[in-house]
């Protein structure tokens, strides 16, 4: 360690290294302390300080000094405090100050059709799954959350999904879902499948293809707990095919060959 050499005879505010000289207490003292401490400042008198006082300025004295704030809001004229609770604000009430809770927005207060939030999910990559014959496929990674801010709230669901089937090609079809059950399909009637939406988007046999579906419906989940919105792909033929999102059959690494996106939009509508 290099040993400090301070001057024998210094004068006040000399400085050497990283100190200064206060002759008034004869010591070196670290520069980045030295008149910052606020019992060290010219202009600051502290006498004994007591937990919630303030430093204010005495124009007579030319000095701060500490004392406790002479108003507090329990003896301002033009402010009446009655059993403050949390979360409770001041508020003007045209002859002074009150406390009061917050008033709470309602669905009431809101005109019926208002925007309360906007949730959305855009999955990029790709996705695939095997079927079984005749029956439904979940889509992982194609879903989005939303927690409605009134139980009369309305969800306008928005869906865009593309992909195509091993065999079929561009032939698809989508059903929506909410908590993993589903909703907005067609009536059941035979052996024909209840569906959101299909789109076939050319020759089924083309796997080179991709078809694009796309769905809307104004759902009343009547909760203000997390709804989650997905889809699921149907396949009408036998079992062994497989659904591709995103992509389509072949995907073979040329411009001939596709990549899209799919994607989910939840709009909170006040009801």
């Amino acid at each position: 360690m290099t040993a400090l050499n301070f001057p024998i005879s210094p004068s006040d505010e000399d400085t050497y290294d990283n100190f200064i000289f206060d002759a008034a207490k004869n010591a070196w003292k670290l520069q980045v302390l030295a008149g910052n401490d606020l019992d060290d400042l010219n202009d600051v008198s502290i006498t004994t300080p007591e937990s919630g006082q303030a430093l204010v300025y005495d124009s007579s004295s030319g000095e701060w000094i500490n004392e406790t704030p002479e108003y507090t809001v329990d003896i301002l004229t033009d402010t009446t405090i009655t059993t403050p609770a949390d979360g409770e604000l001041l508020t003007y009430d045209g002859a002074g100050w009150v406390n009061e809770v917050p008033a709470t927005i309602t669905s009431g207060d809101l005109p019926a059709g208002s925007v309360l939030q906007v949730v959305s999910t855009t999955k990029t990559d790709t996705f695939s799954g095997s079927f079984v014959a005749g029956g439904f496929l979940t889509v992982t990674g194609l879903t989005a959350s939303i927690i409605p801010t009134f139980t009369s709230s309305k969800i306008l669901v928005f869906l865009s999904a593309t992909g195509a089937q091993s065999t079929n090609g561009p032939a698809i079809s989508f059903r929506l879902t909410r908590g993993g059950s589903p909703i907005a399909v067609g009536d059941s009637v035979g052996d024909r499948p209840p569906v959101t939406a299909a789109q076939s988007g050319g020759f089924s046999g083309d796997l080179s293809a991709l078809a694009t579906v796309n769905a809307q419906f104004l759902d009343a989940p009547a909760t203000d707990s997390s709804v989650t919105y997905g889809i699921d792909a149907y396949n009408a033929s036998g079992a062994g095919r497989t659904f591709y999102l995103n992509r389509s059959a072949t995907d073979a690494s040329s411009i001939s060959f596709a990549r899209a996106v799919s994607t989910i939009t939840l709009m909170e509508v006040a009801g």
